[in-house]
C-alpha cells in the first residue's frame, strides 16, 4: 500500500533528475544545498529520512492499493482533505509526501521535470 501525507515543512525540488546529485531535497536533507543544507527534522535530526509529526503528519493519510510488481500505470489518491487546507492556509502548501507502508519495498514516480509529458504527475480536481 502507497500512503500519501500532508507535508508539514518546506523543501526544495531536488536538481539531479534521477542520479542524486544536484542541490534539492533528498533523503537525507530538505534542502541539499552545499552552502546551507537544511536538514529534516530540525538540525539536530540524524539523517533518517523526514520525521512523522514535524516534516509530515501522519494523521489521515490518503492511501491507494498499489501491486508493487506493476509499471507503466497511474496510481491515484483522493487529497481532497489536503487541497481543502491548502485554501484555508496557502502558506501551509508544502506539498505531499509519498511512502510505501513497508520499508523493504519502493515505487519509482516521474517527476514534473520529466522528458515524457504524458508521464508527468497531475492534480486533478473534480467540483
Amino acid at each position: 500500500m502507497l500512503q500519501v501525507f500532508h507535508m508539514l515543512t518546506p523543501w526544495k525540488a531536488g536538481t539531479g533528475q534521477g542520479t542524486q546529485e544536484g542541490v534539492g531535497a533528498t533523503f537525507e536533507q530538505r534542502d541539499a544545498n552545499p552552502a546551507s543544507p537544511l536538514s529534516w527534522g530540525g538540525d539536530n535530526m540524524s539523517k533518517t529520512g523526514p520525521s512523522r509529526e514535524m516534516d509530515y503528519t501522519r494523521s489521515r493519510p490518503a492511501s491507494s492499493l498499489f501491486d508493487f510488481g506493476q509499471s507503466g500505470v497511474w496510481v491515484s489518491w483522493d487529497v481532497t482533505e489536503f487541497v481543502q487546507q491548502w485554501l484555508t492556509d496557502p502558506q501551509s502548501n508544502h506539498g505531499m509526501l509519498i511512502m510505501a507502508r513497508t520499508s523493504d519495498l519502493g515505487a519509482v514516480f516521474e517527476s514534473c521535470d520529466s522528458s515524457n509529458q504524458e508521464l508527468r504527475p497531475r492534480l486533478l480536481i473534480t467540483y
